[in-house]
């Protein structure tokens, strides 16, 4: 009987190692799933990462560079029609103030007797500010040759003549001594008959145009031209500024100038 017991009591105890294995059986399990979801999280974030990436260049491609030259190209048009209203109101006026010294009754007087020419060319050279030279002619009495003058050209007795015989009047700049000059040309008349009695032209600096072609965007810069062209060659007149970039262009209302806008640089991306 005893022997018998001791054989009822060694039953327990075998069982409780098979319990301890059944356990650690258990632990040994939970390793493995955690390294799964553990490289899950690793794929999961690096998917999520390369999306953001995507979604930030497809941002820079079809939003934020479009975007950007949309807004470029908008700032270009504006200073460049900016530019061209500014030149165009000047140069009315410049003609304008010209036409005016023709109806002075010195200068009607001039032209009719032809004695007070001298007078009165040296009495308008203090008329207008950055005036260089003045030349009246009387009815039929223009020059065909320049007679050595050094701010008389061709282009300005066909200009005189232009203004003479009634036709469309415009501004018109030559180059001399490596400095431009723009001549105004108009026609004195009679104050009763209205009937042409001579023609006057106005020598002018280009460099007073200088004030209109500063660059009013500092964010873009950039340059602003004054651009005239003649027998197809385009020749600056006055400028400003250093570009880099393509031009936007307005004719002006003389057909043969225009005034050109470069950017010198283009504009930085709203989003990084």
């Amino acid at each position: 009987m005893k022997l018998g017991k001791k054989k009822n009591t060694d039953a327990p105890i075998d069982e409780k190692p098979a319990s301890k294995k059944a356990r650690s059986g258990k632990k040994t399990a939970v390793g493995p799933k955690l390294k799964n979801l553990g490289s899950v999280a690793v794929s999961q974030s690096a998917v999520v990462i390369l999306a953001g990436v995507l979604i930030a260049v497809l941002l820079q491609l079809f939003i934020v560079q479009p975007s950007t030259s949309k807004q470029l190209e908008i700032q270009k048009t504006v200073e460049a029609d900016a530019a061209a209203l500014r030149l165009n109101h000047y140069l009315e006026s410049m003609q304008r103030s010209v036409n005016s010294l023709a109806k002075r009754p010195d200068i009607i007087a001039a032209v009719s007797d032809r004695s007070g020419i001298a007078a009165a060319k040296t009495a308008l050279e203090s008329s207008l500010p950055g005036i260089e030279g003045v030349h009246l002619f009387s009815y039929r009495d223009i020059p065909r040759t320049t007679q050595g003058n050094a701010l008389l050209g061709f282009a300005g007795l066909e200009l005189a003549r232009k203004a003479e015989t009634g036709q469309p009047l415009h501004p018109d700049a030559f180059p001399k001594d490596d400095q431009w000059f723009i001549q105004f040309a108009t026609p004195v008349r009679n104050p009763v008959s209205n009937a042409v009695t001579g023609s006057l032209l106005v020598v002018f600096s280009a460099a007073q145009l200088n004030p209109l072609l500063k660059v009013v965007n500092k964010q873009l810069g950039g340059q602003l031209a004054l651009i005239q062209t003649a027998s197809g060659t385009s020749r600056t007149i006055a400028g400003a500024g250093n570009a880099s970039d393509a031009a936007e262009v307005r004719t002006l209302s003389n057909p043969d100038w225009s005034v050109a806008y470069t950017p010198s640089q283009g504009l930085a991306a709203p989003i990084d």
